[in-house]
């Protein structure tokens, strides 16, 4: 489908103005074919008061390889107020590949700041002698913005030659559905992408080189969500611009999440609002900063922690040691007491243990934490775990030290950010050198207040699983009112599991499990435990499998150690 480039210009902008506004370049929102060409000239389109008159113009950036440079065509079209356009002198401008990403941005930014300037004596005149007259276009339609720049176009291979005389469409690839897998090819490391704005913060980054992305369950998880924000408020509008002034293009609801890239400075001149640049329907957008909370995936974190819990066992094993877990649970036993440590433990289900053997300062160490046995004497019990270091427990409780069936590095983890409300699960690969992310998945971990307590800190070898976890009232914790499927313990009476509801009233208990789950990935709710979605919950609960089958109790423990570490 090749057309002259004067008319496929012209069209488009008849397609797209709305009301005195065009909105970006979508292609896929004005065809529907999926038999496009994809064009070796790339577009980028961006909206800037050019002349400074009080209207947004439209800048058309067109950009091919050439030999060894990068050919830029800047083609601004002037909004007269009338809802018209009128295209004026055309720039050309060529930049080396191998620095085209800094340098197009440099030059764009000089060629918009001076742009009145840059305008000929024909400046005024329309081309081919006609306006292009704006029409309307159906408000679903307005659902995109700016083009990427990918730093990858400093690859020649992103934008091959082309004949002069024509231009092709592009059809845009679509966002990643949250319940496909992603291709191991592109899995690999997280691709850059930037816009036109100075960043205040930009977030991304390559993911870890000795992670692989070949995931077994991913419907309730992200793939390229490596940095995001949730709605905050009630509302929150997706805009074209960092401006409270530009067109919106969705209203966004409380919990929706969205990829970010980065956040920027506003566009307003007497605003100091900050600007989140997100991904939206593929291409850039922006939500402002005080309606949204950042968070992340955090792989190199995961990496760091797992890697020190495994370099923990190795040199306990080598010594010739064994590693030990702390074992300090009543089930069903609640929480009263308000004491915490410095890093939120409660001292419910936890043991003191003290920097000194003067036993003066101390932490709480969460039951099931790992350590190992460093020096026992008459008065105290010398330990180390991996994310604590070195204290002392009062030999009076070495009683609740056992030992543990780790043999070996551990080999799957799953890994709960309390900061981000989520989840990543490992496991190591073949070659004994790097790790596959199995699944991620938005969770909801333990508030702070009240009956509630904070979900641990640490490293936790799991106990064993259950199919339903029960659980007591807050007010009479002698009756039980309440339950959740697939529960895997890993410190106390802290588990992973489903959806927890009271049973009753009976008759909207569904609706009360839908509710609680629209909340996972946004804030800490739970009494201690990591909520998931019920049937992710379930795949985790299989892929730990069960060395212990024909359990009376219905329990199972891991066929392998494995592990949960808190963030």
């Amino acid at each position: 489908m090749k057309m002259n480039r004067k008319k496929i210009i012209a069209f488009l902008f008849v397609a797209l103005c709305i009301n005195g506004y065009s909105k970006n370049l979508d292609t896929p929102s004005i065809y529907d074919s999926g038999n496009m060409e994809i064009s070796d000239w790339k577009l980028n389109e961006t909206e800037k008061d050019l002349n400074k008159d009080g209207n947004l113009d439209k800048l058309l950036v067109y950009y091919k390889t050439i030999d060894s440079k990068i050919s830029v065509e800047y083609v601004p079209y002037l909004n007269d107020g009338t809802n018209k356009y009128v295209k004026v002198e055309t720039t050309e401008k060529d930049f080396s590949v191998t620095t085209f990403a800094k340098d197009y941005r440099s030059y764009t930014k000089d060629y918009i700041k001076n742009f009145n300037q840059k305008l000929s004596n024909s400046a005024s005149e329309i081309e081919s002698g006609a306006d292009i007259v704006a029409i309307p276009v159906e408000e679903e339609k307005m659902e995109t913005v700016d083009q990427v720049i990918d730093s990858n176009l400093t690859q020649t291979s992103e934008i091959p030659d082309k004949p002069e005389e024509s231009v092709t469409i592009e059809v845009l690839p679509q966002v990643v559905p949250a319940q496909e897998v992603r291709p191991q090819e592109i899995q690999e490391e997280v691709k850059t992408i930037s816009g036109i704005y100075d960043y205040i913060e930009y977030f991304e980054a390559p993911r870890p080189k000795n992670l692989t992305f070949n995931y077994k369950y991913i419907k309730n998880g992200p793939t390229d969500m490596d940095n995001f924000v949730f709605v905050s408020s009630p509302t929150a509008k997706i805009r074209t611009l960092p401006s409270v002034n530009s067109v919106i293009l969705k209203e966004a609801k409380y919990t929706e999440k969205y990829k970010v890239i980065g956040k920027v400075k506003t566009l307003d001149p007497t605003s100091k609002l900050n600007w989140y640049e997100i991904m939206y329907n593929g291409k850039l957008a922006y939500i402002a900063d005080t309606l949204v909370k950042k968070r992340e995936f955090d792989w190199n974190t995961l990496v760091t922690r797992v890697e020190k819990t495994n370099a923990f066992i190795t040199k306990t094993l080598d010594a010739g040691e064994k590693v030990y877990y702390l074992d300090d649970y009543v089930a069903l036993a609640g929480t009263s007491s308000t004491t915490k440590d410095k890093f939120g433990n409660r001292d419910s289900q936890s043991e003191k243990v003290y920097s000194a053997p003067d036993f003066k300062e101390y932490i709480y160490l969460p039951d099931r934490s790992i350590v190992r046995i460093l020096e026992e004497t008459d008065k105290y019990v010398k330990l180390e775990s991996p994310i604590y270091g070195i204290h002392y427990l009062k030999k009076d409780r070495k009683k609740l030290l056992k030992p543990s069936n780790i043999a070996a590095e551990v080999s799957k983890f799953i890994f709960v950010d309390r900061s981000s409300q989520n989840e990543m699960v490992i496991e190591r690969n073949a070659d004994m050198k790097t790790w596959n992310v199995v699944t991620v998945s938005y969770v909801t971990t333990g508030k702070d207040g009240g009956k509630a307590v904070i979900t641990p800190f640490g490293d936790f070898l799991i106990a064993y699983s259950k199919p339903v976890m029960q659980y007591v009232s807050d007010v009479d914790q002698s009756k039980i009112v309440g339950d959740a499927s697939n529960a895997v313990r890993f410190s106390g009476g802290g588990y992973l599991h489903g959806i927890p509801s009271m049973f009753e009233p009976a008759g909207n208990r569904a609706a009360r499990k839908a509710a609680t789950a629209r909340k996972l990935g946004t804030y800490p709710e739970s009494h201690k435990c990591v909520r998931h979605l019920d049937d992710q919950i379930k795949f985790i609960y299989n892929w730990l499998g069960n060395s212990t089958p024909g359990s009376k109790t219905g329990y199972r423990v891991p066929e392998v150690p494995a592990m949960v570490i808190v963030k």
